[in-house]
């Protein structure tokens, strides 16, 4: 054992000397492997939470975004917003255009299995209704029709939305099939109203593809009752609240509802309220409860207090957990943290407060809470946090080794003058070989060349030893290599 940590010693001198050279044979039998899999196992976890917190609509996914970046964000989404809400200017515009939604946080577009990564069905259904509005709708069609391959959730939507498209299209035996299926297959779908009103406008079409020229003239007809809510909204409100229950297309319904949103009156607010609570189709719902969220208030915030507490499903919980997050309401969102019972929404609720700076809230949480999941969930927004004193008091007092692991791992990621030492206390404390190796790695990480040349000093464990020398030989640093001399002068 001792020529093999010599061997390795002279390998690391030479790389510090003179740059890369080949490696030495690895020993014949691995001796990592397990490690090795738990640290991959808590770096995908960690992935996946930040990819749950990612609310850009990308065609790829980026990682763990900076607060600031993402407050940066919600303070433009609101500017447009009111931008958008201003009176229009007494000079012509060359053509006026209609007031347009807000993109929504969204939900992670890609699911891992066992088979690898492949689009979720929000991703396709959210694409689909992205060729619709660049009225590709081929493109629409094919991606609902992937939707409803899957036969999800969203399934009664995406028969719509392929109908709508067909329409388009002309094929009008095809469209009026797709709204046949979906009342067969879906009786109580909150679609069905919707569906209606297209049956018939396909029907009355007589196999042309509905004109361009009507869908122009609807948003000519929503821009000019958003700039008469600028001027005289007593007016306007009937007119959008005509849109929204007669049979007009779910786009202009979403539209108005957006127009509503921005006038923020008592009746307006009752209006979006309605649908919040379920008074049109699950796209329109979801609209409702992101508009409560961006524009916040107390009365607002009520209602979807009131919606979440009521509410049966799962996507909703969560849309209202990220409007809570948009309007900054760390109160609701902490009471869903201690007292939902889905462990899923518990964890997106920790997460929201993660990005809301709420670690206080989030360290006395994590005395509380059974869940597995949910507590890596709070140690990685801890970590996000560099909250390092509640860190290592969780590395110092966890009895599970698994959260010790995590913790010591997001240890690791923070900056050495805070944590190298209180790592090197709790490897001198440590019984578990597996959390005395990640302390290791978590030392490695920082570049604490001196801490582990510490531990490699007083280590009698061989296996133990051999990994510190092992990680001094891929540090290029002062006390590093005095250290491998050192052994090969012995």
């Amino acid at each position: 054992m001792k020529i093999f940590i010599r061997q390795i010693a002279a390998f690391g001198l030479a790389v510090a000397c003179f740059g890369q050279v080949e490696p030495p044979p690895p020993p014949a039998a691995p001796m990592f492997y397990q490690k090795d899999l738990d640290e991959m196992r808590i770096r995908a976890q960690e992935a996946a939470s930040r990819m749950a917190n990612i609310d850009l609509d990308l065609d790829i996914k980026i990682g763990d975004l900076d607060q600031r970046v993402y407050t940066a964000m919600q303070k433009a989404k609101q500017a447009m917003l009111y931008a958008q809400a201003a009176p229009v200017s007494p000079k012509p515009a060359p053509m006026p255009r209609p007031a347009v939604a807000p993109m929504p946080p969204m939900p992670p577009d890609v699911v891992y299995t066992k088979r690898g990564r492949h689009d979720s069905e929000d991703r396709l259904y959210r694409r689909g209704a992205e060729y619709l509005d660049r009225r590709e709708w081929e493109k629409a069609v094919d991606e609902f029709d992937k939707v409803i391959e899957r036969k999800a959730a969203k399934t009664d939507g995406a028969y719509y939305w392929k109908a709508y498209g067909l329409s388009k299209l002309g094929r009008r035996d095809q469209a009026l099939a797709s709204l046949a299926e979906l009342k067969k297959s879906y009786p109580g779908s909150r679609w069905l109203n919707d569906a209606k009103a297209l049956e018939a406008e396909v029907q009355q079409a007589g196999g042309q593809g509905l004109s361009p020229e009507s869908e122009n003239d609807e948003d000519l007809k929503l821009f000019a009752i958003n700039s008469l809510m600028n001027s005289d909204p007593e007016r306007a409100l009937p007119l959008l609240e005509k849109i929204l229950q007669k049979s007009s297309s779910p786009k202009l319904k979403e539209r108005a509802l957006f127009v509503l949103a921005q006038n923020r009156s008592s009746k307006s607010n009752e209006i979006v309220a309605q649908f919040a609570r379920g008074g049109g189709n699950p796209d329109l719902q979801q609209k409702a409860v992101e508009y409560l969220g961006i524009y916040g208030g107390k009365e607002n915030l009520q209602t979807l207090g009131e919606i979440y507490g009521s509410a049966g499903d799962a996507g909703l919980k969560r849309n209202i957990l990220r409007s809570f997050m948009v309007a900054h309401d760390k109160d609701r969102l902490l009471n869903a943290a201690k007292s939902e019972p889905n462990a899923d929404l518990r964890r997106d609720a920790v997460q929201y407060l993660g990005n809301l700076n709420a670690y206080p809230e989030l360290s006395q949480l994590y005395t509380t809470e059974q869940s597995m999941e949910v507590k890596e969930a709070i140690i990685n927004s801890l970590g996000n946090g560099n909250n390092a004193d509640r860190l290592i008091e969780i590395a110092k007092t966890e009895k599970d080794p698994k959260l010790r692991l995590a913790a010591i791992h997001r240890l690791g990621n923070m900056s050495r003058s805070k944590t190298a030492e209180p790592l090197v206390s709790l490897y001198q404390s440590e019984q578990d070989r597996n959390v005395k190796e990640q302390i290791m790695r978590s030392l490695f990480n920082q570049g604490s060349a001196k801490e582990i040349v510490d531990i490699a000093r007083k280590e009698t464990d061989p296996s133990l030893k051999r990994s510190a020398v092992q990680n001094l030989s891929r540090l290029n640093s002062k006390e590093a290599t005095d250290f491998l001399v050192e052994l090969l002068n012995k």
